[in-house]
């Protein structure tokens, strides 16, 4: 009986599903990108949402990720206890080793031990944020160039959702910058998850919106 209604379920979905469709399993969780994704690398298996047309056409007007290269990909590690702490070698700089530009309210801000100045980890404050911020100053001027974000989704701790930000804004002039890019992406993700409801899998591309199930503490 079980195989019999499979069968249906696979079936309708060849007919629910535009051309190509497809859904794409990391680690315990199913994600639909509607479309077949381009290569993808055997050993880290990644999701990039900007190169799916349908997302990018979300994204690319959206008024947080708009600026993002998001990823979610497979670690093969705890998210969560790798983005707890700071790059190895990296030490706590205090406010003489920290352009005022790069000043973070929430956050314990590191950097290399020996003074360059030209690079940055942000660690939220709380504990149970569940993000890094690793950033870089542009040569030229004392402004960020890029900055990468590595957060945790709470379903599965082998996942990481991954943020590449180009030029982001300094830190001081858009102090919740960060949690604002961590928080959507997550709730693209959930919004993705289609693990608890496959025999639901949507025939056009959902909304990616209002499926965030925790605002960041």
């Amino acid at each position: 009986m079980i195989h019999r209604l499979l069968s249906v379920w696979v079936f309708i979905a060849a007919f629910a599903l535009p051309a190509g469709a497809q859904t794409v399993e990391l680690s315990t969780r199913t994600f639909w990108v509607g479309e077949r994704r381009r290569t993808i690398d055997g050993d880290t298996p990644f999701i990039v949402l900007r190169e799916i047309d349908w997302i990018e056409a979300v994204l690319g007007t959206d008024p947080v990720l708009q600026d993002a290269v998001v990823h979610i990909e497979l670690a093969h590690m705890s998210v969560a206890d790798t983005v707890a702490f700071p790059y190895p070698g990296e030490v706590l700089l205090g406010p003489d080793r920290l352009p005022q530009q790069f000043h973070l309210p929430d956050y314990r801000i590191y950097g290399p031990e020996v003074a360059t100045g030209k690079s940055f980890t942000y660690l939220p404050t709380d504990p149970d944020a569940g993000f890094r911020v690793g950033c870089g100053e542009r040569n030229d001027v004392r402004h960020m160039s890029v900055c990468v974000i590595n957060a945790t989704y709470s379903p599965d701790d082998h996942i990481r959702l991954k943020a590449r930000l180009y030029f982001p804004p300094d830190p001081a002039d858009a102090p919740t910058y960060f949690r604002d890019v961590v928080e959507r992406m997550r709730e693209v993700a959930h919004c993705l998850d289609v693990t608890e409801d496959l025999v639901e899998i949507p025939a056009v591309p959902p909304e990616l919106t209002g499926c965030l199930l925790e605002p960041i503490p």
